[in-house]
């Protein structure tokens, strides 16, 4: 899954550009991000709207294992709490527990 980020000022103007390139889906989803830096690691800390994904969730970027060893240390989480999955993967196992 390839995330890339542009800054926005008009919405309406990027929906017609998609368009023109051959995108048609259109699929809205909003959520609200609050980012940190913490030692060598970026974390995101993510809530969807409620019909999009309902549980927020933290995503952390680091460069090599130690990092995220050192975070999850400071953070107090246990690595058999981390997951790898995208997104989209975790809507389709929320929706496959149904």
């Amino acid at each position: 899954f390839n995330e890339y980020n542009v800054s926005l000022e008009n919405s309406e103007e990027m929906l017609k550009i998609m368009s023109l390139i051959g995108y048609d889906k259109l699929d809205i989803e909003k959520k609200f991000r609050t980012s940190y830096k913490l030692k060598n690691a970026h974390i995101d800390i993510d809530i969807w709207d409620k019909e999009v994904y309902p549980d927020p969730y933290i995503e952390i970027e680091v460069s090599n294992y130690e990092d995220l060893c050192e975070v999850l240390k400071l953070l107090n989480i246990s690595e058999d709490k981390i997951c790898l999955k995208s997104l989209p993967e975790l809507k389709e196992e929320l929706e496959s527990r149904g």
